[in-house]
């Protein structure tokens, strides 16, 4: 489960900073309307909140208990299987979008 959370936390990161130099190239759109808004107010302040939600997960890797939810598990995987899929999809939209 440590691996999961680890795993959410840099893809969220990662995600934060693709998704912020893409908007800032305007080689792609928010789609999250909240972030979008976020955005739009203040660029710096939607990157600042995407690394936070990135750090609020450090904890649970840190966390050396045992995991014993079953619905926390079914949870993270599940987060992690979407979530990847999504960041795959932010990456292959930014190079179609780059001049070439």
């Amino acid at each position: 489960m440590r691996f999961i959370f680890h795993y959410l936390a840099w893809l969220n990161a990662a995600d934060g900073i693709v998704s912020f130099v893409g908007l800032q190239l305007r080689l792609i759109e928010e789609g999250n309307l909240m972030m979008r808004i976020l955005y739009e107010y203040n660029p710096y302040l939607f990157l600042a909140c995407k690394l936070t939600l990135s750090a609020i997960l450090l904890p649970f890797v840190l966390y050396k208990g045992y995991f014993s939810s079953k619905f926390l598990k079914i949870t993270a995987c599940s987060a992690s299987f979407v979530y990847t899929i999504i960041f795959v999809l932010h990456g292959i939209w930014i190079i179609l979008a780059l001049p070439i």
